[in-house]
């Protein structure tokens, strides 16, 4: 059994198959060796810790991001009993420097989020880079651990701050 394709739709079909090749192994590269975020997956449930730079200024916020995706078929409800959904701490050598949770309470009404398969949501927050005294941070290497009681998560990542040029 032979098949009759036409040489310029041939081209075109390598083209395309050369193309997706490409985007897959640059994915892949870019989960492997993109070292400002890592991910988590629970119960078909991943969850991705994303800062804006490894490396950042004095001066400079960091852009905290936690993207929850559903990769399963089936739907997903998430209930968020506390008043935010995650916090984080930001450590320096094992020592606490900064610890968001002045809002780790519960809330009065719990909330829900239903996520549809193979849906995508984003939550963010910032950090203006002082620590418990209101005082700016020196640079160094630092680690940020984003958690939520309620989904059950502790994300850890490391970045660093740097002098202003």
């Amino acid at each position: 059994m032979k098949f009759k394709i036409p040489k310029g739709r041939m081209i075109t079909i390598i083209d395309i198959l050369f193309l997706v090749g490409i985007m897959f192994f640059a994915k892949m590269y870019m989960e492997k060796y993109n070292k400002n975020s890592t991910s988590l997956t629970k119960n078909g449930i991943k969850y991705t810790l994303t800062i804006n730079n490894k490396k950042i200024k004095k001066s400079e916020l960091l852009n905290i991001s936690l993207k929850i995706e559903n990769r399963k078929r089936e739907k997903k409800e998430l209930i968020i009993k506390q008043a935010v959904p995650f916090n984080f701490i930001i450590e320096k050598e094992g020592k606490l420097l900064y610890k968001r949770d002045i809002e780790e309470r519960l809330s009065k009404i719990s909330k829900k989020i239903y996520l549809n398969r193979y849906q995508k949501i984003e939550l963010g927050s910032e950090w203006y880079g002082e620590n418990l005294y209101n005082e700016k941070l020196t640079s160094g290497n630092y680690r940020i651990i984003l958690y939520s009681t309620d989904f059950g998560i502790e994300l850890p990542l490391n970045f660093e701050v740097i002098e202003e040029e």
